[in-house]
């Protein structure tokens, strides 16, 4: 996928936003350890290293999401799942994905279908605004990957901005840093000749499926 300076610097920006909160908690763990003793120094500590753990747990994630890894590296089910459970660990989303048919949790996705199924993951915890459950189901559809992803809870909803930026010809300057990863959705999906379906369920309810190419 090829993208102009634009939305190359919407995705920076988004990488920072994603990482700025964990990494801002380190430093103000590492203050109250300046500060304190005792059992405040302990808190501290954990903070550091919960904080710690999830900027490179969210580093991992926006590497294959966003970067160079994501287009050229096959991937695993087993490896997208890892990625998001730890991306989410934390935070107001739960996600479901159950370890049913390990044979298809190994199997290999051919690149960049990592790369879509991370921003696909992201569209699902933007429709939650108010957290929720993101439930992932895989299936193995005569050799591809099919993938059906939910997002559940109060108020979900796909934004229409979200929707816009994933029109093949969505306008560029009409982006930002919390639409951008609609466009790569758009972008991707078409790089692979894949159709991305999108569906308003149950209330509360969001849906999106895709059948992805193998390894």
């Amino acid at each position: 996928m090829l993208v102009d300076h634009r939305v190359a610097q919407l995705l920076c920006s988004r990488l920072c936003h994603d990482i700025a909160g964990p990494a801002g908690a380190v430093n103000t763990g590492l203050e109250l350890i300046d500060e304190g003793a005792g059992d405040v120094a302990d808190e501290a500590l954990d903070l550091v290293r919960r904080s710690a753990q999830q900027v490179i747990a969210r580093l991992s994630f926006l590497r294959i999401a966003f970067g160079s890894a994501g287009i050229g590296s096959a991937t695993t089910v087993m490896e997208m799942k890892t990625l998001a459970s730890e991306h989410l660990d934390g935070g107001l989303v739960a996600l479901d994905w159950p370890l049913d048919g390990l044979p298809l949790l190994a199997s290999k996705i051919a690149p960049p279908g990592g790369m879509l199924i991370l921003n696909i993951l992201l569209l699902g915890v933007d429709a939650l605004p108010r957290g929720g459950t993101l439930e992932v189901r895989c299936a193995d559809v005569s050799g591809a990957l099919g993938l059906a992803i939910t997002a559940k809870g109060q108020g979900a909803v796909l934004r229409p901005e979200l929707r816009e930026a994933m029109r093949l010809n969505a306008d560029i300057a009409t982006l930002s840093a919390r639409s951008v990863p609609g466009y790569c959705v758009s972008q991707v999906a078409s790089d692979l000749g894949v159709d991305i379906e999108i569906s308003d369920g149950d209330e509360g309810e969001v849906r999106m499926a895709a059948i992805l190419p193998g390894g």
